[in-house]
């Protein structure tokens, strides 16, 4: 068989490399049921996950706020005083509730009071949370919460350190995931390498783990800093800054060989440099992804103006900053959304978008349900487009949901999806 590799976003890794990883284990004496419990009035609960097992009971991962959250916060967001709790319902008797504290009030790091919440994984009798930092996810705890429902009691939990996304590989008929822990996400001395096979995943090591780190894609090097703008009257790009000679700053779009989308990072410039580059015949021709200007900002982002307190007439001060990362090629169109930076004096608006590539040409189209989200994926296809949404502050990203868009019609449906959205692919009549 064809040995290839792909790419792909594995939360929490595997539940059963936590016992084996170089984590620290603990045991936990049961957890106590939330102080909250006797004044529920005084709290807002907030459910992020829930699982239904075997049509018996509901298992609910919750949010339990000592008062509400503000509307421009993410759900999985927690003050110092918020408690994670793991909450049993009987199907059969909606009005049974039984609760177990999994992260208590905690503060991890020096970012102030706040942190991120995620789940990894629920299972009938244990939960995956992971824990950390508001800011960028640098300090992180994890934990296995296991409870036996039937007995409604906790018995202990597994503290480790979070394993980072995973990439799958194929070698030889055998199927392999490479976990990195986060904190030294690129070090494959770190690597955890499993095989699947039929029946639970087998660590492996030695040779073999030698062998499946050797089939690790190389890191895509990084387009260098120029000095100066290599796009020459007529919009042709110089010889020495091409996809020949400067392969780092062009992403090839697949089954398009004749198209490329271009990052240039300028050293003296206040703007940066970004569209598409076509060749013809020798040479290439660029054509710049349209920016929005403040006057559109502040028409489609007035939520970010008020909740920031920043004026209108102050959008100047701003570098408006929008990029191409999610693509999909359709019919003689390349379909994008724009992706952009709310942090660090840099901002951007929004917007779904092609460049047709016979008549080279950018169409944009400004959605309200878009502007405050750059697009994180894309799939289009018969008339519609789906994009998976996402905000980029100055922090950990957050998801906006996934978002369809019926092109003839301009229909918009928005759907809640609590995990930043990284591919969409379409089987059959679903979508994942």
């Amino acid at each position: 068989m064809t040995r290839f590799a792909l790419h792909a976003l594995y939360p929490g890794a595997l539940a059963l490399l936590i016992a084996w990883s170089t984590a620290v284990a603990t045991s936990a004496p049961e957890a106590p049921r939330p102080e909250t419990e006797a004044s529920p009035a005084t709290r807002t609960v907030e459910r992020i996950a829930a699982v239904s097992v075997e049509g018996v009971r509901t298992i609910a991962v919750e949010i339990h706020r000592s008062k509400p959250r503000p509307d421009q916060w993410p759900l999985e967001m927690l003050r110092e005083d918020d408690s994670v709790v793991v909450s049993i319902v009987d199907e059969s008797n909606p009005d049974s509730r039984w609760e177990m504290v999994a992260f208590p009030p905690i503060v991890l790091r020096q970012q102030g009071d706040l942190s991120l919440v995620s789940v990894d994984a629920i299972h009938a009798d244990s939960v995956v949370l992971m824990n950390c930092d508001s800011m960028y996810r640098i300090y992180c705890t994890c934990i296995k919460q296991f409870f036996d429902a039937d007995a409604e009691k906790a018995l202990g939990q597994v503290k480790f350190e979070p394993l980072g996304d995973s990439t799958l590989l194929e070698i030889d008929d055998a199927i392999y995931s490479v976990t990195e822990h986060r904190r030294f996400s690129g070090n494959r001395a770190d690597a955890i390498v499993a095989r699947h096979s039929p029946g639970e995943p087998e660590l492996v090591s030695g040779g073999e783990r030698e062998r499946a780190l050797s089939f690790l894609p190389r890191p895509r090097p990084q387009c260098p800093y120029l000095e100066r703008s290599p796009i020459l009257e007529g919009g042709y790009l110089e010889p020495s800054v091409t996809p020949l000679t400067r392969p780092s700053c062009f992403k090839p779009v697949p089954s398009a060989p004749s198209l490329w989308i271009f990052d240039f990072d300028l050293y003296n410039d206040d703007e940066d440099l970004h569209g598409i580059a076509v060749q013809e015949g020798d040479s290439y021709r660029t054509y710049l992804l349209p920016q929005s200007t403040p006057e559109d900002f502040g028409l489609y982002r007035s939520r970010f103006l008020e909740t920031h307190q920043i004026r209108k007439q102050d959008i100047g001060r701003y570098t408006i900053l929008e990029t191409i990362d999610a693509y999909a090629l359709y019919a003689n169109q390349l379909w994008f959304g724009k992706n952009f930076y709310d942090g660090e004096g840099f901002i951007g608006v929004g917007s779904l978008g092609f460049f047709d590539i016979e008549r080279r040409g950018y169409k944009l189209i400004k959605l309200p349900e878009i502007s405050d989200w750059s697009t994180s994926a894309i799939l289009v296809g018969e008339g519609v487009v789906w994009a998976g949404l996402a905000g980029h502050p100055e922090g950990a990203s957050y998801s906006g949901g996934l978002l369809r868009y019926e092109i003839e019609t301009e229909a918009v449906q928005i759907y809640p999806i609590n995990k930043v959205i990284t591919d969409i692919l379409h089987y059959k009549d679903a979508f994942t």
